[in-house]
């Protein structure tokens, strides 16, 4: 009955394959093992309790290192996952790199409770659709996502959600540090970009699109204080919203050249479209206003979207001459994130 109960549970009917048989109907000599691909059978040494077992049951039904295909183990690993995923990214070849799996199973071992390793190949029809959500872009790379269950954003909706770690470039010494540096909380925290890497800064009718590679680097930049526009795909709201925006960016510009000393001189207006780049901030919905003020200690405030044109550029006179009278700023600043220094 224990076993029937347990069985029954439809969280683990992605993890495994039970069964039974009965040698001995006395619970004193029964026994439970696990037999996995490749591996030595683990038996059951806890308590015989539905709870005790089940936790038991979902922790070891992951191989160390197992290698995934399109075919099976994708919802084991990326939809049903309760642990940790690191996934290893490496050309299709018919077994794992010996090298490298070598590589991996010290800490596969080490964070058996709290993270599952798989090989995977970005390249297969079957899984390049998860290659493009968690941010997967070579076939010679490593993530850890920490909560894969829990990566997919709602559409107008950015959650950074919990922490993936990316490493390119695969030997046995770049893994080691990296796990050292992920066990001492050194690494930095990764972020999918719609490219696989940074481009030149990219401007379009005075405002600069951000990605989620130097979105971090430009709303902390000390020396700018910078606008954010957060937007989405099929977003109307966006859409109508825009020509607002391109028409704050045009005064900006205006308003410098004007006076060649005006703080806007040291503002950043600045876009992101975070359907497809992920980034560290919580927005509920889109479109979204966030600015941060010069200097070095930036918190971002939000500025509701509501109003004409002229409301924005009171709000913009309202913050940047608030910095220029605490001391913030000087004229003879300018933002190198704007493009125009």
């Amino acid at each position: 009955k224990l076993m029937e109960e347990i069985a029954s549970d439809s969280s683990l009917g992605e993890l495994l394959v039970l069964s039974v048989q009965y040698k001995n109907a006395s619970k004193a000599s029964s026994s439970l093992e696990m037999h996995r691909d490749g591996e030595a059978v683990i038996t059951y040494d806890g308590k015989w309790t539905s709870t005790a077992i089940k936790r038991w049951l979902a922790r070891e039904a992951y191989t160390l290192v197992a290698a995934m295909q399109a075919e099976f183990r994708v919802r084991k690993y990326m939809q049903e996952n309760p642990f940790g995923l690191v996934l290893v990214s490496q050309a299709l070849r018919p077994q794992k790199d010996p090298t490298i799996n070598r590589a991996l199973l010290p800490f596969a071992r080490q964070y058996h409770d709290k993270l599952k390793f798989t090989f995977f190949s970005n390249a297969s029809s079957g899984l390049s659709d998860y290659s493009r959500r968690y941010g997967v872009w070579t076939s010679d790379e490593l993530l850890i996502i920490e909560e894969p269950r829990q990566q997919f954003n709602r559409l107008h909706r950015n959650d950074p959600g919990p922490p993936k770690y990316r490493l390119v470039g695969l030997t046995a010494e770049r893994i080691e540090a990296f796990f050292r540096d992920y066990a001492a909380g050194n690494l930095t925290q990764y972020y999918k970009a719609a490219a696989a890497s940074p481009g030149k800064p990219v401007f379009r009718k005075g405002i600069r699109e951000l990605t989620a590679w130097d979105f971090p680097e430009v709303v902390n930049d000390p020396r700018s204080s910078v606008l954010v526009l957060f937007v989405s795909a099929n977003c109307s709201a966006c859409s109508e919203f825009g020509d607002t925006f391109e028409k704050l960016a045009q005064y900006a510009k205006d308003e410098v050249k004007r006076h060649p000393k005006s703080p806007f001189k040291r503002l950043t207006l600045a876009r992101i479209d975070q359907t497809a780049n992920e980034h560290s901030e919580l927005v509920e919905g889109t479109p979204c206003l966030r600015y941060w003020p010069l200097g070095k200690k930036k918190r971002p405030q939000e500025i509701v979207v509501r109003g004409d044109l002229q409301r924005y550029i009171d709000k913009l006179d309202e913050h940047l001459s608030e910095e220029d009278s605490e001391g913030a700023g000087d004229d003879d600043v300018c933002s190198s994130s704007q493009g125009n220094c």
